[in-house]
């Protein structure tokens, strides 16, 4: 059977356009509330719950109607499966594919992203997976037909290749058709050249020559060809002028319907189906979406996967829409249910609804959109039984009930948190965690409640989240609400407290030990610094030299430059504890991100925070003293290093370190004094060591305001 070159559109992707985010680099980040994700998906899609949130994605929203609603096990299967992966990339079967022909000439990879006219910043899939798969399987078979060493076939390869090249930029044409060309590869380079003019965004040529096409009753594109045609109206439609788009989509959908009922290629048919089903949501939204939900709404599901992505997408168009005319309504009790979760019904009509259904779906929804939780909800909610679905989500109804009440809202948190602990997965207890922690009477209830699980890896300035937690990752991290208090508000006493305690786990402990030696160092707490350095050398064995050169030194000012030394050796060491994932678990690496050897903390530029009522004035006063002592890390090493250079210039280590210092504030987190730091510890180098090696290695010193390296002025 003869198979398309070109797509066969999956709508749901062929038409969203994606806004491209600002350079790098981008970091891990760890996602604890996750707010258009459940946290646990494995465990969500069992129906063990948290809580369940409007900014779900309607696939997360349509798994708990349905759980929530006591649909059969075949109806409560997962709509969507989390973080698939594909063995091998379509595009890679079709350069695969080439290589076996062409091997003088490989292309390494093909961009299938093309720029929306007009909009710089947002592109859109030109070119589909479906369209590498079929060009891989359509090469092989001419490859058995005529040879891989024909020239028909070889220029067929280049045809195929100034295609693919408009995917990303190019505006490129395929050559014309060579005389003597055999019949079938006559008829591809036809196609071919339609198929070029389409990814260029020639819409209007590209569907002349496939309607012509279609005519040609000796090319094996014919029944492909009329569907092509119809998809030029809709991408037209989609890129094109928009005063013009109703127009092409109602002739792009008069089109399509006739091929589902005409085309005897049953591909085909199915191809036109689908477009024509996001032509009519384009056209119809509010009727696409109730046909999509009473499909979703039946006792048992062969395959839902497509219907319930459309949706999805059909609402997240419709969300960036403001029309009234979409309102419940449709016949769909599950669309309904989806609109009430995200908002797009009032308050009091969702109650009475609850009170006509006297169901828990319906009950889940009232909590999630009600304002002010009435007490007819909170009585209600009372009644929802431990370990049932909607138990969490009734739970935090009752907590959200309780912000004026600080005392109530603790207790009930106390009696209802170890009940979902049994009956929830861990990660979806960390809004209630974070609620209690915020409740903290003391020292230890803030120790007891400040690590939280973190449910997913993110990243910084995206919006997606990996449930495949890497292996080796810690489980429990502090967020930011406790990562501010350990900072800002706590000294190094209590710091040691919660690493002497055990409490929290050895890896928040080591990373803590980090951050409070620096911190001991910087405010010249030499007794703290001793202390944590032998608890640091147990888990830092590369660093283990270094600190036991600091414990062992004979007298303070030999400590006082073992210090300095191993902080321009362990440039990963910060007086800081980071919240979420730790970027810098190698403290003897470089990074090449320009981060390491620490800044002083913006303390004014710092969002405000009230510090925790528990801790003392003592406690704070002492924790701000410490945190300001921390300064950066080139004004608390150069002074030293400067001075031990001056003092012991028979020192090998000196040249070094002045070197290092330098190296420091090119590498290093830089800010406006880095300069005079650079310049200071440069000079003396190449006044003092004029002849080492590190000084020939040191032909420049770095200033943050000039934004440049400078060369020792004579």
């Amino acid at each position: 059977m003869i198979r398309t070159i070109v797509l066969l559109v999956l709508f749901a992707t062929g038409f969203s356009t994606t806004v491209a985010p600002a350079c790098g680099p981008f970091f891990e980040t760890a996602v604890f509330e996750p707010q258009d994700h459940p946290p646990a998906p494995d465990e969500y899609d069992k129906g063990r719950f948290g809580i369940v949130l409007g900014s779900y994605r309607v696939p997360h929203l349509v798994t708990a109607w349905r759980v929530l609603s006591g649909k059969t096990p075949e109806a409560r299967r997962p709509v969507m499966l989390f973080s698939q992966t594909r063995p091998e990339y379509p595009v890679d079967r079709w350069l695969n594919a080439r290589a076996e022909v062409v091997r003088t000439a490989p292309v390494r990879q093909i961009s299938v992203d093309r720029r929306v006219p007009g909009h710089d910043f947002q592109t859109y899939v030109n070119c589909l997976d479906s369209a590498f798969e079929n060009a891989a399987l359509t090469l092989r078979d001419r490859v058995k037909h005529f040879g891989a060493d024909a020239e028909g076939v070889r220029k067929w390869v280049n045809a195929q290749d100034t295609v693919f090249g408009n995917c990303a930029d190019g505006a490129e044409s395929v050559d014309p058709p060579e005389p003597g060309l055999q019949p079938l590869l006559l008829a591809d380079r036809q196609y071919q050249i339609a198929s070029a003019l389409f990814y260029a965004g020639d819409f209007t040529k590209a569907r002349s020559l496939w309607l012509a096409i279609a005519n040609d009753a000796e090319s094996p594109w014919r029944e492909w060809s009329p569907y092509l045609a119809a998809r030029c109206l809709v991408r037209e439609a989609t890129l094109g002028n928009p005063d013009e788009a109703r127009v092409r989509l109602e002739k792009a959908e008069a089109e399509l319907k006739a091929l589902i009922v005409g085309s005897t290629d049953a591909q085909v048919r199915r191809s036109a189906e689908q477009i024509g089903e996001w032509v009519s949501g384009k056209l119809r939204p509010l009727d696409q979406m109730a046909m999509y939900a009473r499909r979703l709404e039946g006792s048992a599901v062969e395959d839902s996967s497509v219907d319930h992505m459309d949706l999805d997408n059909l609402i997240h168009i419709w969300s960036l829409v403001d029309s009234d005319s979409l309102k419940p309504g449709a016949g769909s009790e599950l669309l309904d249910w989806l609109f009430a979760m995200r908002g797009r019904m009032t308050t009091e009509e969702v109650i009475a609804r609850w009170r006509r259904e006297q169901s828990e779906v319906w009950l889940v929804a009232a909590l999630q959109s009600s304002q002010g939780i009435t007490p007819e909800l909170i009585e209600a909610a009372a009644q929802v039984k431990p370990g049932t679905p909607a138990f969490a989500t009734a739970v935090w109804a009752r907590v959200r009930a309780t912000q004026a009440d600080a005392n109530g809202r603790r207790v009930l948190l106390d009696s209802l948190l170890p009940q979902l602990r049994r009956t929830v997965p861990p990660a979806a207890l960390n809004w209630f965690v974070r609620e209690r922690l915020a409740l903290a009477r003391n020292f230890g209830e803030f120790v007891a409640f400040a690590p939280r699980r973190f449910a997913a890896e993110g990243m910084e300035g995206g919006d997606g989240v990996s449930f495949r937690l890497q292996e080796k990752r810690p489980l429990f991290l502090l967020d930011e609400d406790g990562a501010v208090v350990v900072n800002r508000f706590l000294p190094l006493s209590r710091w040691m407290a919660v690493i002497e305690s055990g409490k929290w786990t050895a890896h928040l402990r080591e990373r803590l030990v980090r951050a409070g030696f620096v911190r001991a160092l910087a405010a010249n707490d030499e007794t703290m610094a001793l202390a944590l350095s032998k608890r640091l050398r147990t888990t830092a064995s590369k660093a283990s030299t270094l600190l036991a050169d600091f414990e062992e030194a004979g007298d303070a000012e030999t400590r006082r430059f073992a210090a300095a030394w191993a902080v321009l050796k362990l440039p990963g060491l910060h007086p800081e504890m980071t919240a979420g994932l730790d970027r810098k678990p190698r403290i003897e690496r470089l990074t090449p991100f320009r981060d390491d050897w620490w800044c002083a903390p913006p303390i004014s530029e710092e969002r405000p925070v009230a510090p925790p009522a528990w801790v003392t004035e003592a406690e704070l006063t002492q924790a701000r003293k410490e945190r300001a002592a921390g300064g950066g890390a080139l004004p608390f090493v150069t002074p030293i290093v400067v001075e031990w250079a001056n003092r012991h210039a028979s020192d090998p280590r000196a040249p070094e370190a002045l070197a290092m210092v330098v190296r420091a504030s090119r590498y290093g987190c830089r800010d406006a004094a880095t300069g005079k730091f650079s310049k200071q510890a440069f000079t003396l180098l190449h006044q003092k060591f004029p002849a080492s090696s590190w000084a020939i290695q040191t032909p420049y010193w770095y200033d943050e305001r000039y934004g440049q390296a400078l060369p020792l002025v004579p």
